[in-house]
């Protein structure tokens, strides 16, 4: 059995916009006093919702959050004291290696220069 007045969401739908509505309910609604009542009532609903303040908490909602995220011991000392390491046993390694090939070529170079030796 259908109602021969507009559902609920369809009176919703017309107090946003009556372009909403198919057309068969906005001829309903151009004809029909109860419903063009409801449509008013839900029009002055969203008006009154639209202005209410934004809600307020009574507590910090941010530190209460923060306060229950685990807390996680920073992992950067030790990484940064192993790439150290790593980067000062490649340096080290590299001046064993060619150490006394780049000391020729400073000298050659500071040569090439014009200063004395």
């Amino acid at each position: 059995m259908m109602s021969p007045h507009l559902a609920e969401r369809d009176l919703q739908e017309a107090a946003e916009s009556t372009f909403l509505l198919p057309t068969p309910q906005a001829a309903h609604l151009r004809g029909c006093r109860l419903c063009q009542g409801r449509v008013a009532t839900y029009q002055q609903l969203f008006t009154v919702a639209a202005h209410l303040p934004p809600p307020a908490f009574a507590f910090d909602l941010t530190a209460s959050v923060l306060a229950q995220l685990p807390r996680a011991r920073p992992a950067f000392p030790w990484v940064l004291c192993v790439v150290a390491a790593l980067v000062l046993g490649m340096v080290g390694a590299f001046m064993a290696l060619f150490g006394g090939a780049m000391v020729l070529a400073f000298q050659g170079f500071s040569t090439l220069l014009g200063a004395s030796s």
